[in-house]
């Protein structure tokens, strides 16, 4: 009789030492409910059995349940995390397809501008975007949002529209960016704002005039690949100042001959490598100095994906070229019929050749 009771009160010992077991387990897992009934199952089965003499059986059994209450938690956890990941694919497709429609270029610029946009995440913060005036001006916008991924492809969003509706409108450059800042101001988050280089290319007079707020790598490189004009940046990033501080003062150049107008983001200057090593400017302007105007983006990319490595870039990369002697010039029209091809108002220039 003795030694059926210390045998029962061993059994009820083990059973206490495995329902603390679960209690461990429980905790760890963050107090699911499954592992509540798995513990409360365990409980059930040893004392069903505490009368049964095999103390090795009992243990076998309570951890026969355990195992197959915790196989049903981690089955039905893998089909919630299935149906998540679904879910957010699903969403990212949905964003990415609606980021890449709005900013599309719809103008055939086939031979005439290159781009290049390389997001650090499944989104871009990064955009190029190109658009015509009545007088057939070419304007390009490259931008770099906040930050990268999906809130900076956001906060990118708001300035596509502005831009290309007031461009096919007739409006001036200077005009252009002081209505994207403040639209960005009216609509994004505080502390939310767009670096960007605005460039308008007249190919009836052979003038290039820039609007550079925070980009630090807009130039005009020769038929060699040489730099002949730097674009400064001389302003904030667009969505910072208000509408009185803001400064809308350009710079500009003429050409006359084959040139290019390069322009991209920090992210390509900035792009370390698995040493840590940046990219750098002086690299990028080597790189399109070596190759022939037609292959400088394709030799700047190759060079960019080779110097990365394996390593995932940090910032989005973005570049556009503009083959500024390509593109087509209308006829230059008497002043009676130029109303719809006209700026539609006189910028601040800043001039030099």
């Amino acid at each position: 009789m003795e030694a059926a009771t210390n045998e029962h009160g061993s059994l009820r010992d083990q059973v206490r030492r495995t329902k603390r077991h679960v209690a461990d387990i429980h905790e760890a897992l963050g107090r699911n409910a499954a592992v509540i009934a798995a513990t409360a199952d365990a409980v059930r089965v040893g004392q069903l059995v505490s009368g049964n003499g095999d103390n090795q059986l009992n243990l076998d059994l309570v951890k026969y349940v355990l195992i197959r209450r915790f196989t049903e938690v981690l089955s039905a956890a893998n089909a919630e995390l299935a149906r998540y990941q679904a879910d957010q694919e699903e969403e990212k497709r949905i964003a990415r397809q609606l980021v890449a429609r709005i900013t599309s270029v719809s103008h055939d610029l086939q031979g005439q501008v290159a781009a290049w946009v390389l997001p650090a995440q499944y989104f871009s913060g990064d955009l190029v975007t190109i658009a015509r005036t009545p007088a057939q001006t070419l304007h390009v916008l490259l931008g770099d949002g906040t930050g990268h991924g999906l809130a900076a492809a956001l906060s990118a969003l708001p300035v596509v529209q502005p831009f290309c509706s007031m461009t096919e409108m007739g409006y001036s450059l200077s005009t252009i960016a002081r209505e994207i800042n403040n639209k960005i101001r009216a609509t994004l988050p505080v502390g939310r704002f767009v670096a960007a280089a605005i460039a308008s290319i007249d190919p009836r007079t052979g003038t290039i005039t820039v609007w550079n707020g925070g980009n630090p790598l807009c130039c005009l490189l020769d038929a060699s690949g040489k730099v002949r004009k730097r674009f400064r940046s001389m302003h904030v990033p667009l969505g910072i100042l208000d509408d009185a501080s803001f400064d809308g003062e350009l710079e500009s150049a003429h050409y006359d001959a084959a040139c290019q107008l390069f322009i991209a983001s920090d992210g390509l200057i900035e792009a370390e490598n698995e040493t840590g090593v940046p990219f750098g400017e002086a690299r990028a302007l080597q790189v399109v100095a070596e190759a022939l105007p037609a292959l400088r983006l394709p030799a700047l990319r190759g060079a960019i994906q080779i110097h990365l490595g394996a390593k995932m870039a940090s910032d989005d990369i973005s570049v556009v070229m503009v083959n500024c002697d390509q593109l087509p010039a209308a006829p230059i029209r008497s002043a009676s019929t130029t109303s719809s091809g006209a700026e539609l108002q006189s910028d601040a220039i800043r001039s030099s050749s």
